[in-house]
């Protein structure tokens, strides 16, 4: 029998590309996770499905664990992808 595990998890967003983010947490994301990254961006809401590629903790700092993760496109959401939003904020990205 399989299971899955859902939790939502406030990260702040540090980096962001085309192909993928860094993020920092106050919890723990483990390394081959998925996810599914929401961000406000100019008013508009914008997600992606996300596998996180590195997992890494920093003892004595706020929000310790830093999470790097790569996007996924096994799924076209109804709204707009971060990525598209990026391109959209910043021109020329």
């Amino acid at each position: 029998m399989r299971g899955t595990v859902l939790r939502e998890v406030p990260v702040q967003l540090l980096d962001l590309s085309l192909s993928g983010c860094l993020l920092r947490s106050n919890s723990e994301i483990p390394d081959g996770a998925f996810g599914r990254l929401q961000v406000m961006m100019g008013g508009a809401r914008y997600h992606e499905t996300l596998r996180i590629v590195r997992s890494t903790e920093q003892l004595g700092v706020d929000r310790p664990h830093f999470v790097g993760g790569e996007f996924s496109s096994t799924e076209r959401p109804s709204d707009e992808p971060v990525p598209g939003g990026v391109r959209k904020i910043v021109p020329g990205y």
